[in-house]
């Protein structure tokens, strides 16, 4: 019974195996706290060699040479070579969750020089784990799912070159205290970066991503330069402090008004287009009818509404004119007011509450007068007769087009005469020219003061567009 009770004492409190440390402390040399294995300097640390050699001996027989990847509370010391991880089981999931890393981790190719790399190949869980050095995941490979969900890196992570080839990647609420390299990285998995926190810089240059999301997360210092976004990627909530977008395809990437869009630069980078003019992915996909495919990513901050879609093209248009591309600023110009024009008629179509035909008829009539009218009324012409200030020769040709309307006003007012032909041209003329209305009204009919009423207010508004658009193209 002593003995008995004596081997119970000896064994680990977290995973029963029994050694020489067990029996000092209850726990394990894979357990144990490591305070004593370290002698710090001010500007060095000198590991206990004899011990740290012990430890990957016997991690090596204990749990990789029988595959058990169960390294739940692990407190790992400096990595060496003999610590490189060759997963061979392909269905053990490998679980660090809660590990502790007190040196740096290299689970990559030793140094960045040898052609070496760890490969994953079942499910890989990180959650919870704690870094306390540099973590280095050079050129290693993903085969299944990994989470980082909650881990801490105290020091600076390094996945670059690193290839995740499984259905999903996760870095829900995530810690870097230091910088974060994804440069190169090719992610063909569902990625989210969710509450994730990076107090540094993260580079993102050249990484390839499948579908990233990027939800209700900040980070200080982010570089997208060349990244790749084959299907999808939601920018929602971000709080990007210093970004920078260079040489990135965006046209199937969505982008939030919460995003500090109008301080991010965006050079060099590819939108999608529609009628000649660059758009956002959140306009297309409302353009092609397809929100129904999407539905479900609403939940994860994804919104098709054209309010939303507006104050993204607002923000957009900032960054753009700050930097002096005007031209690019005036397709989100167009953008913006787009939005706003279709938004009034949702509006308008939304407060219908109309039961059956005649009383919807008559609710649209109502809603037509009451809603939004005079915003409505000025957004619509602004639309048509000039794409709201960004086409001068749109306008232009409308005032050629009504000359040539009222001139055959004026004409029909005389019966058609042709010996009136050239002053009918002559009154819609003169009558387009601002403040200079020469018709003599002693002499004119009604139905000719009428139209000429009309033609001075119809090219007063036409001028005053004229002007705007012109000045928006000499302020280019």
């Amino acid at each position: 019974m002593t003995e008995q009770l004596s081997r119970k004492n000896e064994e680990c409190v977290i995973c029963k195996k029994i050694d020489d440390f067990s029996e000092e402390n209850g726990k394990c040399i894979f357990h144990c706290e490591k305070d004593n294995w370290i002698k710090e300097t001010k500007n060095h640390r000198d590991w206990n060699i004899k011990l740290i050699e012990k430890f990957w001996k016997e991690f090596q027989k204990e749990k990789i040479d029988k595959e058990d990847y169960n390294f739940i509370y692990f407190i790992f010391p400096k990595f060496t070579s003999n610590g490189f991880f060759k997963f061979k089981n392909k269905k053990n999931e490998i679980i660090f969750y809660k590990a502790e890393f007190l040196d740096d981790a290299d689970f990559g190719a030793f140094g960045h020089y040898s052609d070496k790399k760890t490969i994953f190949y079942s499910n890989v869980i990180f959650e919870k784990a704690r870094f306390h050095r540099n973590a280095i995941f050079f050129r290693s490979t993903f085969l299944n799912r990994v989470t980082f969900n909650s881990a801490y890196f105290s020091g600076d992570a390094d996945f670059s070159q690193t290839n995740f080839k499984g259905n999903i990647v996760d870095f829900t609420s995530t810690n870097f205290e230091k910088n974060v390299d994804f440069n190169s990285a090719k992610i063909e998995s569902l990625t989210t970066f969710t509450l994730t926190d990076v107090k540094k810089r993260i580079d993102f240059s050249t990484a390839i991503f499948k579908t990233v999301y990027f939800l209700d997360s900040k980070f200080q210092d982010v570089k997208f330069w060349g990244t790749q976004f084959q299907e999808n990627a939601v920018f929602s909530n971000i709080d990007f402090v210093n970004a920078i977008f260079q040489k990135v395809n965006l046209t199937n990437v969505f982008l939030s008004s919460t995003m500090r869009i109008d301080e991010i630069p965006f050079l060099e980078c590819i939108f999608p287009e529609h009628k000649n003019r660059k758009i956002i992915f959140n306009e297309k996909i409302k353009i092609e009818k397809q929100e129904e495919k999407y539905i479900g990513s609403v939940l994860l901050g994804i919104h098709f509404s054209y309010e939303e879609n507006e104050n993204v093209y607002r923000k957009l248009k900032k960054s753009f004119e700050d930097r002096k591309d005007y031209e690019t600023a005036g397709d989100f110009h167009i953008g913006e007011m787009e939005m706003r024009r279709k938004k009034f008629i949702v509006e308008r179509k939304e407060k219908n509450t109309g039961k059956n035909w005649f009383t919807k008829f008559i609710f649209g009539i109502w809603n037509f007068i009451h809603i939004n009218t005079t915003e409505r009324f000025l957004v619509f012409w602004y639309w048509l007769f000039s794409d709201y200030g960004e086409r001068p020769d749109k306008v232009i040709r409308f005032i050629f087009l009504f000359i040539i309307i009222f001139s055959f006003l004026f004409f029909w007012s005389f019966d058609f005469s042709q010996t009136h032909i050239l002053k009918s041209i002559g009154l819609s003329i003169e009558n387009f020219v601002p403040f200079l209305p020469k018709l003599n009204i002693e002499k004119t009919t009604l139905f000719q003061r009428i139209i000429f009423d009309i033609e001075v207010f119809i090219s007063s508004v036409l001028w005053f567009l004229l002007i705007i658009a012109i000045r928006r193209k000499f302020k280019r």
